[in-house]
């Protein structure tokens, strides 16, 4: 089943939206009255965006700001310095609620979010636990007719939690973390940090690369000098020649921002990591580059001083793709036949329909035809 066949699956659980109806209640005891509550339950990389603006959201809301993060999400606080916040497991909770009723993994991290949306309040408000969404969200709507839709994620964070002005993340202003001298010495007993190749390869909502893609690269790295580790949750995605350490997120970033390179599927940890500029190299599959890429690109969302923004490669089995590092070919290796489908089907250019910003749109050739608009009262 590939990645939109999921989605589409996930439709099929909406009725579960019983089961979490009382989230804003559960949040509640979380909240501070006097602050704006953000609550934060989406992955890495989108958490970090909403993140990222804390400093703006004060200004405008003239009132303390506060976070509800998920435990492992902790860290994104301490990457922009952010005191003010209180944890909330939101993944055991909705496991109790809905988890025995959706095993397939890509499938329940699109329903999760999607039943989310539609239970909690999108509106900034006072007191009270909300998101960042533009469902119902007459805030969104304003940004949109002031500006233009948000074309990446950036502006869609500040177009949903009403900061009426553009711009990029700031990676000079991230707080990487401090070496912890434990695992410094581990990683260094290893080999030196100059000869130190982290590969990322697991994403959690998208199907991931074929992993003899990641061996070949493991390989063409070994031959040249440099010793890989892999940062791996699930043992079952284990890169065959790479050295496996079970680390935090946390670690990942200490070792991410030290070592020679980064490569990545991509995914949150790439936002997270953002600051090294050149030094990471992102793997995108060809369709999902296509249909999100600029939404997501590094270079359109961040700030990255000298300009040295991470490097794209899109992978096809269409065209035989190049990746380059220290001069060779990582890939050259590498089977089409193991690489992600490339071009949409004839089906798939000609008619598509799908949700955008509110509407049900139908795309014909690719001209954009809206079939349906939601109703959203508008701020006079």
């Amino acid at each position: 089943m590939n990645e939109k066949s999921k989605r589409k699956r996930a439709l099929r659980y909406r009725h579960l939206k019983e089961k979490i109806v009382d989230l804003p209640d559960v949040l509640r005891q979380y909240c501070q009255e006097e602050a704006y509550n953000i609550f934060l339950y989406m992955h890495f990389g989108d958490d970090f965006y909403k993140a990222s603006v804390y400093q703006q959201l004060q200004e405008t809301y003239k009132r303390p700001v506060h976070y509800i993060v998920q435990p492992n999400e902790v860290c994104i606080m301490q990457l922009w310095g952010i005191e003010n916040y209180s944890v909330f497991d939101i993944e055991a909770w909705m496991e109790t609620r809905i988890g025995e009723k959706v095993r397939d993994r890509v499938v329940y991290e699109y329903l999760k979010h999607d039943l989310i949306a539609q239970v909690m309040p999108t509106e900034p408000q006072q007191g009270a636990a909300f998101i960042c969404h533009p469902h119902n969200n007459r805030i969104y709507q304003t940004w949109r007719r002031r500006f233009e839709p948000p074309r990446v994620m950036s502006n869609y964070v500040r177009a949903c939690l009403g900061i009426m002005k553009q711009g990029k993340v700031p990676t000079g202003a991230i707080r990487y973390p401090e070496w912890d001298a434990n695992f410094r010495e581990e990683i260094e007993s290893i080999a030196p940090l100059d000869k130190i190749i982290l590969i990322a390869p697991e994403v959690r909502s998208d199907i991931m690369f074929n992993p003899r893609v990641w061996h070949v690269m493991v390989q063409q790295l070994h031959a040249r000098g440099f010793t890989v580790i892999e940062n791996v949750m699930d043992p079952k995605n284990h890169i065959k020649q790479a050295v496996h350490i079970k680390m935090s997120v946390e670690q990942a970033l200490q070792l991410g921002t030290r070592c020679k390179a980064v490569f990545a599927a991509r995914s949150g940890l790439c936002d997270l990591l953002a600051g090294i500029g050149d030094r990471l190299h992102i793997l995108w599959p060809y369709w999902r580059h296509a249909q999100s890429g600029p939404f997501f690109s590094m270079r359109e969302n961040f700030d990255i001083p000298g300009g040295t923004s991470p490097h794209d490669y899109i992978l096809s089995r269409d065209s035989k793709p190049l990746l380059m590092f220290e001069g060779v070919d990582l890939l050259q290796n590498v089977r089409k036949s193991w690489l992600p489908r490339g071009r949409l089907t004839l089906l798939e250019r000609i008619l598509s329909v799908k949700n955008e910003e509110g509407c049900k749109v139908m795309r014909i050739l690719g001209v954009k035809i809206i079939l349906a608009r939601e109703k959203v009262k508008t701020i006079k």
